[in-house]
């Protein structure tokens, strides 16, 4: 199960304009998908089942997570920015459980039985760091480039909130690195960027976490203390609505006046626990693979007596299954079916053998539910979940995919670029971005037909900029997008006569929304 939701805030500072530079593009949020010409597809039926499908034989909500089991080997390199290799980065693959191999002397690094399919990766070295890049793995797939940059190095003092002591012995942890602090309390984390989050946790103390705002100095140094609170633990079980224990169920806590939040899971026993938190009111619910949560349970604790046998409970929720044939009306084994609503939420699942899939204990209310494979598609189509009732889905797959190259104006093929694809259905319909390979190839796989946007961004190009968009018509393999030669802009900034030692550039075509942008960071 993959839920996001996310949020930007703009810092600008506007600068003089020159001529031959990259333009930026906003995007604007489309209407309702229910008014969008999707919404009746021709290749699918929807028929509401009377009752609650039964729980024993389904498949399980969410569950995407790669197999260990395979025979695929995943390989890559990991260069600078100076396209130079790089030997003793940490790669991390994001599979539960994550997956870290360090790079040999020429930045080579592999991992071994995979199964197909995307995965996400991630690179660090001291204080360098590469965006989380995107793989498809095949039988034909080519060498993943991770490349790396200077990024800030944040100093975090871990210290007790009753008197301020060093804590020894916290875990300051990142999306992909934990440090563990030493008699000094201090941590450090190489590498960030803006919007990279940090988790610090220690025994006996309340779990904290902030996000990195946009450093003041894009590779430097700098501090933060982070105060701990003594805490006491919360434990209890989650039981069904028949009463049963449920093993394997998600635990959700949330601070009322910390707004910290965190999960644990139940063990073999229904039981769960959470060692330390802090004073505060505590909203508690849960779910699991088939379950939704019920109503919240409210805690307060006062952070110093535990709380135990605190009982959960879930609920049947919505419930969405189906088939995905291909067009002959067989079923397919394998096919990746995703349920989405326009707030972001979104739930996953891969048929059986018989083509079934099942998305159990999902929340209420109106989502678009489509199927894909390497190379076909499914139309979208919209569905209402109602609480304690299953809405029944024939997806019919067709040939449907989007793949192609990017080239640069004389035809060469632009290796590394960053290829996206938007809909006009936004959030729903926003698909991830592809890396081109050696020969400046990107293939999305099967994609539900209709209009997309194409941008594509050169691996050089580290700002928020993106190219004018190119329209196509899904299907299409044979799209060709041509990158325009990069102009630069040389200056200097200066206050009161001393130049600046960093500073924040914008270049746009339209100064009076400047303060939309997001400042290119720059070092003298």
């Amino acid at each position: 199960m993959t839920m996001t939701r996310r949020r930007w805030l703009l810092v600008a500072l506007a600068v003089v304009v020159v001529g031959g530079v990259l333009v930026a593009r906003f995007a604007r949020r489309a209407a309702s998908p229910a008014k969008t010409a999707t919404s009746a597809p021709a290749l699918a039926a929807i028929h509401r089942a009377p009752g609650v499908v039964g729980i024993g034989a389904a498949t399980t909500k969410g569950q995407l997570a790669h197999s260990d089991v395979g025979t695929l080997r995943l390989e890559g390199q990991v260069i600078d920015e100076q396209l130079q290799p790089i030997g003793g980065a940490q790669v991390t693959l994001f599979i539960e459980p994550p997956r870290k191999v360090t790079t040999e002397a020429d930045g080579a690094f592999a991992f071994e039985n995979l199964a197909p399919g995307p995965y996400r990766l991630v690179a660090h070295k001291d204080a360098q760091s590469s965006a989380i890049a995107r793989a498809r793995l095949s039988g034909t797939s080519e060498l993943v480039t991770l490349r790396v940059r200077p990024g800030a190095t944040i100093v975090v003092h871990v210290v007790a909130a009753d008197g301020g002591a060093p804590i020894v012995g916290a875990t300051v942890s990142d999306r992909a690195r934990a440090i563990i602090t030493g008699a000094d309390g201090i941590a450090r984390l190489g590498g960030m960027s803006e919007y990279d989050s940090v988790e610090v946790t220690a025994p006996g103390y309340s779990p904290a976490a902030f996000t990195l705002s946009k450093p003041e100095e894009p590779d430097g140094t700098f501090d933060r203390t982070v105060e701990l609170a003594r805490g006491a633990a919360l434990s209890g079980t989650v039981v069904g609505p028949d009463g049963a224990l449920i093993v394997g169920a998600n635990v959700h806590v949330e601070g009322a006046a910390s707004q910290w939040s965190g999960w644990a899971q139940t063990d073999a026993n229904g039981a769960w626990s959470l060692p330390a938190l802090a004073a505060d009111k505590y909203s508690v619910t849960a779910d699991s693979e088939i379950y939704a949560a019920a109503d919240p349970i409210i805690v307060e604790l006062d952070g110093k007596r535990p709380r135990t046998g605190l009982v959960v409970h879930v609920a049947v929720g919505a419930q969405l299954v189906g088939t995905v044939v291909d067009p002959n009306g067989r079923p397919v084994a394998g096919a990746r079916v995703r349920l989405a609503s326009e707030d972001g939420s979104s739930f996953d699942d891969v048929t059986e053998a018989d083509g079934r899939f099942a998305l159990l204990g999902t929340p209420t209310g109106t989502f678009w539910v489509w199927a894909t494979t390497a190379a076909q598609a499914t139309s979208r189509v919209e569905v209402l979940l109602v609480r304690d009732q299953r809405v029944e889905v024939h997806l019919v797959l067709a040939e449907s995919s989007l793949a192609g190259s990017v080239v640069d104006t004389k035809g060469e093929p632009i290796a590394d670029a960053v290829v996206m694809a938007r809909t006009k259905l936004m959030v729903v319909g926003r698909v991830p971005s592809e890396v081109t390979d050696s020969r400046g190839a990107f293939d999305f796989g099967g994609v539900p037909a209709g209009e997309y946007q194409l941008t594509a961004q050169r691996p050089e190009q580290n700002d928020s900029r993106r190219l004018d968009g190119t329209k196509v018509t899904v299907p299409d393999r044979t799209v060709k997008l041509v990158v325009p030669d990069v102009s630069s802009i040389t200056g200097r900034v200066l206050l009161d006569g001393q130049p600046m030692p960093y500073y924040g550039l914008i270049v746009t075509e339209h100064p009076e929304f400047s303060w939309q942008e997001s400042p290119i960071a720059a070092a003298k």
